[in-house]
C-alpha cells in the first residue's frame, strides 16, 4: 500500500518530510553526480567496498501522522444574561474564579443572583401551585443545602414554600416564598468565570450579558479545511502538544460543519476569504495544570494511516535503479546484490518494502549520507 499524496492544505509531519527527502538520491544542480544501480548482478565486497553500515529488514507497524493547529480553552463557554433590569451593585467575580452551588454569580439592585444546579434554565416564577422539572431542580438543590420539608413529587407545595422563605432569609432578601428569574440561575454544574461583561454601577436590561462562564474542563478547538475534515473521525485518538505542559492524549468528541455567513460580500473585486469547513472539539484525557493559560495555541497530531506488519528498512537504504524505480542492496556474507523493491508507506525514518520477496531479517546496505 503506497502512501497517498498529501492534500495541498495539509502539512505532513517533519519526520516524513525528512524521510521523503532522504529517498531522493543526490542530484547536484547544474549536472552533478547521480548514483544509479542495475539489478541482478552480484558483486564481491573488497576491503575498500565493504558497506559502511547495514540494517535488517524488520517487521513492524508504521503510522503516518498529520498535524493541525488548535486552541486550548475551557468547555461549554457561554454568556449569562440578566433575568431582570437594574444596576449591578457588587463587584463581579474575577476571571478564573469558580462559582458553585448557592454562591452568587452577580448582584443587581442589592439582590444576589444565585447558582443552582440543573439542566433546564430558569424561565418563569416558581411559586406555590406550580409543578414541573424546574420545580424538581429547585427542590433537589434545597435538599442538598439541608432544607427539609420540600416536595419530592415536583410540586411547589406548602413545605417547599416554607423552605424557600428560609433560604431567602439566609440570602438577605425578602422572604416572599416566590423565586423569580432575576434571583436564580440553573446551570449543569459549577462554572468558571471567563470574563465580566458588566461592572459595579453598570445598568443592565433583561437579557443583557453580565458574565461569560464555562465549565472547568479543558478542551481543544480547531477549525480545519475540508480535506482535513474528511480524514478525521469522531472518537479517534489524538495527541496534543501543550507548550509548557508536554504532550497530552485526547480524543475527538465533536466535528461540526461550519455554515458560511449569509450575505457575505467581498470588497470591490476581492475574493471572499475562504471559510473554515469544520470545527473540531477534542477532550483531553487527564488534567491540565491550572497555571497553563487559557486560549493557548497547541498542535494536534492525528494518526491518519496505520500499516500493520510492514516489512521495512531505513529510508536511506533505498537506491535509484538505472532502469527506473528503486532497490536495496542485499548483503550476504561477502556478496552484495541489488534487488528491486517498491516503496510503500513512509514513517519515522522507515519505508515499507512492497513488491519484493525479501524476508524479515535480510541484511541490506545503508549508504552513508
Amino acid at each position: 500500500m503506497t502512501k497517498p499524496p498529501h492534500p495541498p492544505s495539509l502539512k505532513p509531519s517533519r519526520k516524513l518530510v525528512l524521510g521523503a527527502a532522504a529517498v531522493a538520491l543526490t542530484v547536484a544542480a547544474g549536472g552533478g553526480t547521480y548514483a544509479a544501480f542495475g539489478t541482478g548482478g552480484d558483486a564481491k565486497l573488497g576491503a575498500s567496498s565493504a558497506p559502511a553500515a547495514t540494517a535488517k529488514v524488520t517487521k513492524t507497524d508504521l503510522v503516518t501522522t498529520t498535524s493541525f493547529s488548535g486552541t486550548l480553552t475551557y468547555a461549554a463557554q457561554r454568556d449569562l444574561k440578566a433575568g431582570g433590569a437594574g444596576t449591578v451593585t457588587a463587584r463581579p467575580p474575577r476571571a478564573g474564579d469558580t462559582i458553585r452551588r448557592n454562591q452568587p454569580l452577580y448582584e443587581v439592585d442589592r439582590v444576589p443572583v444565585v447558582l443552582f444546579y440543573g439542566e433546564v434554565p430558569m424561565y418563569r416564577e416558581l411559586k406555590r401551585g406550580v409543578d414541573g422539572i424546574d420545580v424538581v431542580q429547585l427542590t433537589e438543590n434545597l435538599r442538598v443545602l439541608g432544607y427539609v420539608g420540600v416536595s419530592r413529587a415536583g410540586q411547589f407545595d406548602a413545605g417547599t414554600e416554607a423552605a424557600v422563605k428560609r433560604w431567602q432569609k439566609r440570602l438577605g432578601i425578602a422572604p416572599t416564598g416566590v423565586v423569580k428569574p432575576e434571583q436564580l440561575v440553573f446551570l449543569p454544574g459549577s462554572v468558571r468565570v471567563a470574563a465580566a461583561k458588566a461592572q459595579a454601577g453598570d445598568g443592565v436590561e433583561v437579557n443583557s450579558p453580565v458574565l461569560t462562564v464555562s465549565s472547568g474542563e479543558r478542551v481543544v478547538t480547531a477549525q480545519v479545511e475540508d480535506a482535513m475534515r474528511a480524514k478525521l473521525k469522531q472518537g479517534a485518538e489524538v495527541k496534543v502538544a501543550v507548550p509548557g505542559a508536554g504532550e497530552k492524549p485526547g480524543r475527538i468528541t465533536k466535528i461540526t460543519l461550519s455554515v458560511p455567513e449569509d450575505g457575505a460580500e467581498a470588497p470591490s473585486g476581492a475574493a471572499l476569504p475562504e471559510q473554515p469547513k469544520a470545527t473540531v472539539e477534542i477532550a483531553l484525557d487527564g488534567e491540565v495544570e491550572a497555571s497553563v493559560q487559557d486560549r493557548l495555541p497547541v498542535t494536534v497530531t492525528y494518526a491518519d494511516q496505520l500499516t500493520r506488519d510492514a516489512l521495512t528498512v531505513p529510508v536511506e537504504a533505498l537506491v535509484a535503479l538505472r532502469e527506473g524505480g528503486y532497490g536495496v542492496q542485499v548483503v550476504t556474507g561477502t556478496v552484495k546484490k541489488t534487488v528491486q523493491v517498491t516503496p510503500g508507506t513512509y514513517a519515522d525514518g522507515q519505508v515499507e518494502l512492497t513488491g519484493s520477496a525479501l524476508p524479515e531479517g535480510t541484511v541490506v546496505e545503508v549508504p552513508s549520507t
